[in-house]
């Protein structure tokens, strides 16, 4: 081999760890802003949420017997709750736009229909217009989790 071709050899090698090296960065740096999986859990089942959670509850409820009381399709046959506690999107610098959230991200949830014992496959069964509303409300959040 040539001087000038063991140069060339030289070089494409160095830019080859240089880039090698700017992956692994983006990559450590990007998962060192996450917790772990038993931290946000850890924080969704803690007192504080739970107290949030209870307080978020009974304001849906009471906004949906509002209008219950005030539309003119009277109460609610069946009311359900879903609550779920997802990790956001993780700090990287290299991406325009935030991580969409997805299922495999649920740390934490419940669902609670009442009355239990309605589906709703047997109230499109009954005669009359169906109505859903949804009320929603982010009764906590954690900065940087």
């Amino acid at each position: 081999m040539t001087p000038r071709a063991v140069r060339r050899v030289g070089r494409r090698a160095d830019r080859a760890v240089s880039l090698l090296f700017l992956f692994l960065l983006a990559g450590v740096g990007a998962r060192a802003g996450r917790p772990g999986r038993r931290k946000p859990r850890r924080i969704a089942t803690s007192d504080e949420v739970r107290i949030e959670r209870e307080r978020a509850e009974h304001e849906l409820r009471a906004r949906a017997e509002e209008i219950g009381r005030t539309s003119p399709w009277g109460p609610a046959v069946r009311t359900r709750l879903v609550d779920t506690c997802a990790r956001g999107g993780g700090r990287n610098h290299l991406a325009r736009l935030p991580e969409p959230r997805s299922a495999r991200r649920a740390v934490f949830g419940t669902c609670v229909s009442d009355p239990s014992d309605v589906t709703l496959a047997a109230l499109r069964e009954r005669p009359g217009t169906l109505f859903a509303w949804t009320l929603s409300t982010m009764y906590h959040t954690v900065p940087g989790a």
